[in-house]
């Protein structure tokens, strides 16, 4: 299970902790940073066991309506991540890229708590 806590930090910063929990063992522990810095928006994700447990940036190359994509060609994977509006209660988030040699790519379904 994929879980996504969000929480408004100030007019132009949002935090989240994202948990991969696999029966009771907790697999993936990622924090991500979505900042707004003039006309720019970057999502930073550093992830606990990776990269140096240092930050991973990516900028934003498409934005409209319903879904935001973040890329980052020169990280190893993923190098996109996006966040597609289903309905007021649920985003579906994909990370895809080239993995192993191979394109790869995971989706999963958030659904907002109430």
């Amino acid at each position: 299970m994929l879980s996504e806590n969000w929480e408004k930090v100030n007019d132009s910063t949002f935090k989240a902790q994202a948990l991969f929990i696999k029966e009771k063992d907790s697999i993936h522990n990622e924090n991500i940073l979505l900042e707004q810095k003039g006309e720019t928006l970057t999502y930073t994700t550093t992830i606990k066991g990776q990269n140096d447990d240092k930050p991973i940036h990516f900028k934003l190359i498409a934005d409209n309506e319903n879904e935001v994509v973040f890329e980052n060609l020169k990280n190893d994977y993923p190098q996109k991540i996006s966040y597609k509006k289903m309905d007021n209660n649920s985003i579906t988030t994909e990370i895809s890229g080239v993995q192993f040699g191979k394109p790869s790519s995971e989706k999963y379904i958030l659904i907002k708590n109430r």
